[in-house]
């Protein structure tokens, strides 16, 4: 709760709620600096009595018994995003620069907790808008490029962003960029599956992807493709099944060059075959045909 201390160091702030866990804004007063504090918390199986901090469990009971329905399996999948954001951090791991720091984990008040890095920098939403609401396409490409590096090496380790957006891309103080939440939405197929519909913006990522047959890393592609998008013609994409019928995107001419306008559209339609290597999408190899594309 508010202004509650953890780990007899972490003085907690404003909650911000997830379907697997909660994050608090708060204040490590031993090191004197900003943190943010992971709290697990599944929403469907997880309650807390007002004015207590500890957390008590239960199964669904009107979901089928299934080993989805146990928040133990929950837990476990909360082990593993820790893991995964500390993998992502350890020296010398490429990449580890786009990535919120890793601070530790412990457990208290019969749930678990991890310690990461409070970003301080810019929305890539909030830059857009002080620029008049979008950039040039060539713009776009530099300032996203480091984005399509981040997350293939969430990728790498197996694992999907599964819910990037222009407000979970920060322009840091120092010219980096930094990706929030890389692994929670969707530490895999079957969590993004039950989620997808009710974690994920619908603009930014296509809210149908559970019944067709490309998830997991299709939906960063195609998360990434719609922030350029937005980046560029100033406003988010109209979802597949509104673009499945066009032949050209609905944005004023010259926006884009023709052969990069081919690319997103394919994407934005979800029609990834024609640009990404088969079923098992990169996200390199969108990003190296959008670099194509931007060459004429």
């Amino acid at each position: 709760p508010y202004g509650s201390v953890l780990a007899g160091r972490y003085i907690t702030g404003r909650a911000r709620g997830g379907t697997l866990a909660r994050s608090y804004e708060a204040l490590d007063w031993k090191e004197k600096r900003r943190a943010l504090v992971w709290e697990f918390y599944p929403d469907r199986h997880a309650n807390r009595q007002k004015g207590s901090p500890q957390v008590t469990y239960h199964k669904n009971g009107l979901a089928p018994d299934t080993l989805e329905n146990d928040p133990a399996y929950w837990l476990d999948r909360f082990y593993d995003l820790s893991g995964l954001l500390a993998d992502l951090r350890m020296p010398g791991r490429e990449g580890r620069e786009h990535f919120p720091q890793w601070w530790g984990f412990f457990e208290e008040n019969n749930t678990a907790y991890f310690v990461t890095e409070r970003v301080e920098g810019e929305t890539l939403e909030a830059y857009l808008e002080s620029r008049g609401g979008s950039v040039t396409w060539l713009e776009a490409m530099g300032l996203l490029a480091p984005a399509a590096r981040a997350l293939e090496c969430v990728h790498r380790e197996g694992a999907v962003h599964g819910g990037l957006s222009p407000d979970r891309i920060i322009l840091t103080r120092d010219g980096g960029l930094k990706l929030l939440d890389p692994g929670v939405v969707a530490l895999d197929d079957s969590y993004l599956i039950q989620t997808v519909d009710d974690a994920c913006p619908t603009r930014w990522s296509p809210y149908h992807m559970a019944t067709v047959l490309y998830t997991g890393l299709a939906l960063d592609v195609y998360s990434l493709a719609s922030c350029f998008y937005r980046a560029v013609a100033g406003e988010p994409p109209e979802g597949p099944k509104a673009l499945v019928e066009q032949e050209t995107l609905p944005v004023p001419e010259g926006r884009f060059p023709a052969t990069m306008e081919k690319v997103l559209l394919e994407v934005l339609q979800f029609r990834l075959e024609p640009v990404l290597a088969g079923e098992h999408a990169q996200i390199m190899d969108f990003w190296r045909a959008l670099e194509r594309a931007a060459c004429g």
